[in-house]
């Protein structure tokens, strides 16, 4: 355990320090491999500690299929959030971090409070006091207004007034010109 990092010890400080340490481990397996056989070659019989060996050295395969796996998680984690703080230093740390998912999903999730905003805003301008649709109403209103006092100067019949008009709208009907 002597060429083990400290970082194996906190599982908090990220997989990318583990497999540095897991293929640092898989490193001394081959160095005790090489020991190993030439130990074998002094014609010494050791028993017990061959046998322990030989079980350990076919774990190799497996470990470094889980150097893989790790190392595949790592890309996924970097895919998904960006580098871990550990990382932060690396050449493409930045643009890693700028084209996570989680930064795209922060990007739209920005962009979509913009554009409710804007359209809260929008409706408010067309909808809200004094907007656009009273101003089209009191257009449309003073547009018929001096289109029936048109008709009445012209053929010099009263248009027709609604049923139950308002004294307003009758005041103003029967109010001379200017």
């Amino acid at each position: 355990t002597a060429f083990l990092p400290p970082t194996i010890d906190d599982p908090q400080k990220g997989g990318s320090t583990h497999i540095d340490t897991v293929e640092k481990v898989l490193a001394k397996m081959d160095e005790m491999q090489a020991a190993h056989q030439n130990f074998l070659k002094t014609k010494q019989n050791y028993g017990v500690v061959e046998e322990v060996w030989e079980k350990l050295y076919e774990e190799k395969d497996h470990l470094g299929k889980v150097v893989d796996f790790l190392d595949q998680c790592h890309k996924h984690e970097v895919a998904l959030v960006g580098p871990r703080p550990e990382d932060a230093g690396e050449n493409e740390s930045q643009n890693e971090m700028e084209n996570s998912v989680s930064a795209h999903i922060n990007l739209v999730a920005e962009q979509g409070n913009e554009l409710v905003s804007l359209c809260d805003r929008t409706n408010f301008d067309i909808s809200g006091d004094n907007g656009m649709a009273d101003q089209v109403n009191d257009l449309i209103g003073k547009l018929n207004s001096v289109d029936d006092k048109i008709v009445e100067i012209t053929t010099g019949k009263i248009p027709k007034i609604e049923e139950n008009p308002s004294d307003a709208d009758v005041a103003q009907a029967f109010a001379p010109l200017p």
